[in-house]
């Protein structure tokens, strides 16, 4: 079993439960039931994130709604034995957790919870740079540019040799379709898939069965 990499500093991490559950609860590593398309299913963890929107991000669709309130519990704690979003999404364990900003902790935690009514969310999709697919993708993506007659420069195409997923996405290509009037998510959206991403979730907290407040976490 190969050593897991983790935090080198303590962190602020979220879970969320749908419902209202215990507010003070241990959290044993398991495999979840719901996952990502190719994400592992081996290891057992307790899936966290940095962010609200990222733990809503990663509960399906189906689960949570806006023409109601929904019932959800909002767990905090505050380690460093994490592994981080970025070594998961590079060993290729969880392929949108560089979107999600996915956190994994291997080892079973106590964690203080709030109960929350969900009100209202903003979202919006983002590609996902699978790194499985990087080739796929660069040559997809210059085939598309040959075939407008653009002339991809000496200096790029050595770039592309050599990049990763994430390079060629959002700095390789980028700046060469701007200059030429094109919109490179036309052609990513062909070849690449998405994750809806949630921002901004508006709350009521909600204490001994009472809205206290509300506000955006």
């Amino acid at each position: 079993m190969r050593a897991e990499k983790v935090g080198v500093y303590n962190m602020i991490l979220y879970h969320v439960s749908r419902g209202w559950t215990e507010l003070y609860k241990e959290f044993i590593p398991r495999i979840p039931e719901f996952r990502a398309f190719d994400e592992d299913d081996k290891t057992e963890r307790i899936c966290l994130s940095d962010s609200i929107g990222g733990c809503l991000s990663a509960i399906p669709d189906s689960l949570y709604h806006t023409d109601e309130c929904t019932k959800l519990t909002i767990y905090e704690c505050n380690i460093d034995n994490y592994i981080d979003y970025e070594e998961l999404y590079q060993d290729g364990r969880v392929p949108d957790a560089y979107v999600t900003h996915e956190y994994w902790c291997l080892e079973p935690i106590w964690m203080f919870g709030t109960h929350v009514l969900l009100s209202d969310f903003d979202s919006h999709y983002e590609f996902v740079p699978d790194e499985k697919r990087l080739d796929e993708y660069v040559l997809y993506v210059v085939d598309y540019l040959n075939c407008h007659d653009i002339i991809i420069p000496a200096e790029i195409k050595k770039r592309l040799e050599h990049c990763t997923m994430i390079e060629a996405m959002y700095d390789i290509f980028p700046p060469l379709f701007y200059e030429n009037n094109l919109d490179l998510e036309d052609v990513s959206e062909e070849i690449l898939t998405t994750s809806r991403i949630i921002s901004n979730p508006k709350f009521s907290i909600v204490k001994d069965g009472k809205m206290m407040k509300a506000g955006i976490w």
